[in-house]
């Protein structure tokens, strides 16, 4: 994104001079002290808006603010957008017009559409029982994969969350986790997560970006950017508590354990401490 602003209808800012670059194959964290900034900034993205100002690349193809969106509409078509409240987004009876929709859009490999069905229902773990469900009487679990699968059936190489853990219980966060590291893994997708629930998506991030006031405050790797925690906090932007927890122990112990992505790594350098006496083992990404 290059110098990208957009206006609402009365000529104010929402987003100015965004300047972003993500790299292929990382999982980024995007979180605003703004929520409007946040969602109109994943839906700019996914180009269901134009910029004000400014251009959007995409590899080799670029998006102006004078461009017709009409002419993007294969490039849009390698973007994958889950909102905030996918359920909001579903607009048939069935699971299975839902799925087959993007696919007579894009006029995507439709000779292999029965395929490309079941298998996005296999990706997100839905039985193929549900394809004539409505999908208003799934659960909201259910409907989030549905709403993902619909994101992916595509093949897109980029996909944009919305909030993606919110309304999820602890066991569902898990498996949409386990999800996510696969399709950036083995199917080298891009994830852009837009989430102010950053405990939940912590473990999966590369890199984080914070948007204060309109613009990009912050980018860069979750550790150096999580660094100045007082900086954050003073702007209402959520520290992850694997941060704060080494942080803490840092200040009132004098213990510098470095930082962990996961829970279970962290309590095992706890034991170590605890066993050796010293406190210099963890991973020093301070």
């Amino acid at each position: 994104m290059d110098s990208v602003r957009y206006e609402d209808g009365r000529g104010f800012p929402i987003l100015d001079d965004i300047q972003l670059t993500f790299t292929e194959r990382k999982v980024y964290g995007i979180i605003s002290t703004d929520e409007d900034d946040q969602t109109r900034l994943a839906q700019l993205l996914a180009g269901f808006f134009l910029p004000t100002a400014g251009e959007i690349h995409y590899g080799l193809e670029t998006v102006k603010s004078y461009d017709q969106q009409v002419h993007h509409r294969p490039l849009f078509r390698k973007i994958g957008y889950v909102s905030k409240d996918g359920i909001g987004d579903f607009l048939y009876s069935t699971v299975y017009e839902e799925l087959a929709n993007p696919i007579h859009q894009y006029h995507y490999r439709e000779q292999e559409l029965e395929k490309r069905v079941l298998d996005a229902l296999k990706m997100v773990a839905l039985p193929s029982e549900y394809l004539y469900r409505d999908p208003f009487t799934l659960s909201r679990g259910e409907q989030k994969k549905l709403a993902l699968a619909v994101a992916l059936i595509c093949n897109p190489a980029v996909l944009i969350l919305e909030e993606p853990m919110l309304g999820l219980d602890r066991y569902e966060q898990n498996k949409l986790c386990v999800l996510l590291r696969k399709l950036k893994n083995r199917y080298h997708k891009t994830i852009l997560i837009f989430s102010k629930q950053i405990d939940s998506v912590f473990s999966l991030l590369d890199e984080v970006v914070i948007l204060h006031q309109h613009t990009v405050l912050l980018t860069g790797p979750k550790y150096q950017v999580f660094r100045d925690t007082r900086k954050l906090k003073k702007i209402g932007i959520p520290i992850p508590n694997l941060i704060a927890f080494s942080d803490m122990v840092l200040k009132k112990k004098h213990i510098k354990m470095g930082y962990r992505d996961q829970i279970n790594d962290l309590i095992k350098d706890i034991y170590r401490y605890a066993e050796w006496g010293c406190g210099s083992h963890g991973n020093d990404q301070n």
